[in-house]
């Protein structure tokens, strides 16, 4: 299967037991383009919170730019979707930590790209991977290079996308409000967060 070719880990070590998913304290901040996502996380790792950036910017980062051929997307969809597992893996029982996005993020980029998924994801346990979800509040777009979405229209839909998927899933999404004032709006915006993971049992 291809969870075995790509990473056989996610096949053979990935696959989190019961038990091993309550313990996970796994945190996945979601939305889509400009919600904000990043600064909370910068904002999270300057206090010394562990965090994982943001995987898909930096695989896209090696490639050199989004690629156009299709048989390239599918490759660094696959790539983004099994780093992302890969660094989430990293993260032991009972540790807090704050993603910016997490897999089923990349699950909702390919169905806008391609109508489906063209990778087994089944044996990666995404319905009960994160412990909690934060959807952060939307603001305009803006273009910063490595976007791919194509501008405000293609940025709403995939934050609608990305909403569906982690719902489909089971999730029960958190919203985290935008604010204008963008010089503070990382720590308030962190500060909410942190006070719902304390809500959340370990």
């Amino acid at each position: 299967m291809l969870c075995n070719t790509i990473d056989k880990n996610c096949h053979e070590k990935y696959i989190s037991s019961t038990t091993l998913c309550k313990n996970m304290r796994r945190y996945a901040l979601i939305g889509g383009p400009c919600c904000g996502k990043s600064s909370v996380i910068r904002e999270a790792e300057r206090r010394g919170i562990l965090v994982v950036p943001e995987v898909a910017r930096r695989v896209i980062s090696k490639w050199g730019g989004y690629p156009t051929e299709r048989t390239d997307i599918e490759k660094i969809q696959r790539e983004i979707f099994f780093s992302q597992i890969s660094e989430e893996e990293k993260i032991k029982a009972g540790e807090v930590a704050l993603l910016d996005r997490g897999a089923i993020d990349v699950l909702a980029y390919s169905k806008i790209q391609f109508g489906g998924i063209p990778f087994d994801y089944s044996a990666c346990n995404l319905g009960g991977r994160y412990a909690g979800v934060f959807l952060l509040e939307r603001a305009p777009y803006e273009d910063d290079g490595l976007r791919i979405e194509g501008g405000e229209e293609g940025a709403r839909i995939m934050h609608d996308r990305v909403v569906e998927m982690y719902e489909g899933f089971g999730y029960k999404l958190k919203k985290i409000p935008l604010i204008k004032d963008f010089s503070v709006a990382p720590g308030k915006r962190l500060d909410m967060i942190l006070k719902e993971v304390e809500k959340w049992p370990a």
